[in-house]
């Protein structure tokens, strides 16, 4: 195995603790009351839960795998490979909270893991290069435009017609909760 090889598989390790420690911490904040308390109240709830500890422990080892990844590898590999977490997250969370995944959610996850191979394609984290070349933005712009341009363009969940016509003149795509539209 390379350096990059293990650079990668330790970055995705630490992407995966790194969601394991999210969710179970995001849980126990969820479970921790039913009851509308304060911020330093849940805080000082959650300190005394076991569990958010536990999930605290998993960003540790996040960490540590993180400094061993970018011992062996190059920063635009392991920092790409982080996103990899809310990948891991949302199968885990679902798990979890025993929520079907949406078709919607399984698309945005699929652009995402589409969007970082081609990071991770173009930005030849082996190559030890601190500027990319043009034909790298090109292939980047080509492939992420289009799906940057659907974001802008598609309202979100919830938006109606009405919503997408702001009277803002200057930004006409999005609402952006004026209280004239």
């Amino acid at each position: 195995m390379s350096k990059t090889d293990i650079a990668a598989l330790l970055a995705l390790c630490a992407a995966l603790a790194s969601a394991i420690g999210n969710v179970v911490r995001q849980r126990s904040a969820q479970e921790v009351t039913d009851k509308p308390v304060g911020h330093l109240t849940l805080f000082g709830m959650l300190l005394r839960d076991g569990r958010w500890w536990l999930g605290g422990l998993g960003d540790i080892a996040s960490y540590c795998l993180i400094a061993a990844a970018l011992d062996k590898g190059s920063v635009i590999l392991v920092t790409a490979l982080q996103v990899t977490a809310l990948l891991f997250a949302l199968p885990i969370y679902a798990r979890l909270s025993r929520h079907r995944i949406t078709s919607r959610e399984w698309m945005w996850a699929v652009l995402l893991a589409g969007a970082l191979a081609v990071i991770v394609a173009v930005g030849n984290p082996a190559a030890g290069q601190q500027r990319a070349s043009m034909q790298a933005w090109l292939i980047v712009a080509a492939v992420l435009g289009p799906a940057l341009v659907l974001c802008l363009v598609v309202p979100g969940p919830g938006r109606t017609a009405r919503s997408r016509r702001c009277c803002w003149r200057w930004w006409p795509a999005r609402c952006w909760g004026c209280s004239r539209c």
